[in-house]
């Protein structure tokens, strides 16, 4: 039922995907013919990836989720990591797009930019994650916890601003790093915390998701 479900959610945004695949490949042609380096690559796709998950957010609205999952017998794990295989494929789409570009059109490209791809890749994922607790937390019984979630991410967000801590995505002569990410450390430690953060942010979404007060309970 499980590999229903992935078929099932692969087939409704089939239409989606395939845009995005090619503007994908549009922009890997456009930017491989002006020889432009791979951080400019990977900048400019990410924003596919992005308006790709809030088209997909938009197009499985919940009225819309409800009738699909009403037809199948599945669980609200089944769901949960059906929606995060979803988001990482095509995460994983776009790092195999980055790391042929590097290798094939940018004549810098190099071991350690496959790293600050490797962390760039996480710091991705992890913004999703966090994006997808605020969302999930609305689904409570109690919207005190969403409230709560946003407030102290607010906090985080003055903090930042008053010491003059660079947040989001930023580009530079070094490539794309993702903040805070990016301030853990470098290389192999800023990617194996990286992955221990993107690891608990994750099993706090799911958890979050499979007890809130949604259609499937």
């Amino acid at each position: 039922m499980y590999s229903q479900l992935l078929r099932t959610e692969f087939v409704g945004g089939a239409k989606l995907q395939l845009l995005a695949l090619t503007s994908i490949l549009f922009l890997f042609v456009l930017f491989a013919i002006r020889g432009l380096p791979v951080g400019t690559f990977m900048g400019v796709s990410l924003i596919v990836y992005w308006a790709m998950l809030i088209a997909s957010g938009a197009i499985g609205s919940e009225e819309k989720r409800i009738q699909l999952y009403a037809r199948l017998p599945v669980t609200t794990t089944e769901i949960s990591f059906a929606m995060w295989f979803m988001v990482l494929t095509w995460l994983a789409v776009h790092v195999c797009f980055w790391i042929l570009y590097g290798v094939a059109i940018d004549p810098e490209f190099s071991i350690s930019r496959i790293l600050d791809i490797a962390t760039t890749t996480i710091g991705v994922a992890l913004f999703v994650s966090f994006i997808g607790i605020g969302i999930d937390l609305g689904a409570l019984r109690s919207r005190i916890y969403q409230r709560l979630y946003l407030g102290v991410l607010a906090g985080l967000f003055t903090l930042a601003i008053f010491f003059d801590v660079s947040i989001g995505i930023v580009g530079n002569t070094d490539g794309i790093q993702i903040f805070p990410m990016a301030l853990l450390g470098e290389g192999y430690l800023a990617i194996s915390i990286s992955i221990l953060v993107l690891f608990f942010a994750m099993v706090a979404d799911h958890l979050i998701f499979i007890n809130s007060d949604h259609y499937l309970r």
